[in-house]
């Protein structure tokens, strides 16, 4: 459950207990009918930890924001990332105040690959392992390649989407 109602907000934090990089499908569903507001994938290094808060934007409607640097495709920033009613855009209801209450999905997609390749960005080949595992500085390599991979030319654009996602 999470509520941004009533000057609440939710905290969420995920943790990656295993020594393998995680794919993970984050998904918010509004309370009256299960309607998804957003989702996006969230990919953590090994024992790594993503947090996030689910609050109100400066409109008063609700939205996710996080200042971790864990990759996410459907890039949840610091600005946050509001969320949408497009799911039940057709329904009397379809304000997002509905929104503001509801619950989370997390689903495991599976182990990813260290070594597929992901993407070319600048002249550099990166691999899965490069650029989601975080470094020294404790951030990951660079989560433009791994958002550059589902895009056309990249490893897990179109139908090899899941290509890297070992079982």
């Amino acid at each position: 459950l999470y509520t941004a109602d009533a000057g609440n907000d939710t905290y969420i934090s995920v943790t990656n207990t295993t020594d393998k990089i995680k794919a993970v499908k984050v998904r918010m569903l509004e309370h009256k009918n299960s309607k998804e507001v957003l989702d996006f994938n969230l990919y953590l290094s090994p024992y790594d930890m993503w947090s996030a808060a689910i609050t109100l934007d400066a409109s008063g409607n609700p939205m996710i924001k996080t200042y971790d640097t864990s990759c996410t495709v459907g890039r949840v920033t610091t600005q946050g990332i509001a969320f949408r009613n497009s799911e039940y855009s057709a329904y009397s209801d379809k304000s997002l105040a509905r929104a503001k209450i509801g619950h989370i999905e997390l689903i495991e997609m599976g182990n990813v690959d260290p070594n597929q390749t992901l993407a070319t960005i600048g002249g550099k080949t990166w691999t899965a392992g490069e650029a989601i595992i975080h470094g020294a500085d404790n951030k990951p390599g660079n989560c433009d390649a791994v958002s550059a991979a589902f895009r056309a030319g990249g490893a897990w654009a179109g139908a090899n989407q899941n290509v890297g996602v070992e079982p």
